[in-house]
């Protein structure tokens, strides 16, 4: 039986790990396209489509993090905006911005929204067009504790 090596895809087959000498946040988070397969399909070139997002706090500890995303450096011509939500209703708090910023407790359950709209059509490629979705303590770039992503892919409009 012949082994094959598979491809490293950040955000996809890899796996960040921290160890802090302080306690901290540390968010598991996963999202829900409406497709349900990780794959946010733009209605067309110009369209738009929103995300939801569940993460739960598992650090024995809470504090202040920011909620903000990144396309790995790849030009998506994409804009994202972002709310933190009612988890009953899925309203947003207060409205989209690029980041959002939150105290969260330990076990707490924050849900978020997040809308995409496109500026140019975006080909099915999972492994390159992703939004990488990262929780950061300590502002955005500083220490990472949690992290999700989805692909985008823009369709044939109807």
């Amino acid at each position: 039986m012949a082994i094959s090596r598979v491809t490293s895809i950040s955000g996809v087959n890899t796996v960040n790990v921290l160890a802090l000498d302080d306690p901290s946040p540390d968010v598991i988070a996963i999202t829900l396209t409406p497709s349900n397969d990780g794959i946010a399909r733009i209605p067309g070139a110009t369209g738009s489509t929103a995300v939801a997002m569940a993460s739960v706090n598992v650090g024995t500890t809470g504090g202040d993090i920011i909620v903000a995303t990144d396309t790995n450096g790849v030009d998506l011509g994409a804009t994202v905006t972002l709310c933190q939500t009612e988890p009953a209703t899925g309203a947003c708090l207060s409205p989209p911005a690029a980041e959002v910023p939150l105290t969260i407790g330990a076990g707490a359950t924050p849900t978020f929204s997040f809308f995409i709209t496109a500026s140019q059509d975006i080909p099915l490629d999972p492994a390159v067009n992703r939004l990488n979705v990262r929780f950061f303590q300590g502002g955005v770039g500083a220490t990472q504790v949690g992290q999700s992503s989805f692909a985008l892919f823009t369709e044939l409009a109807n």
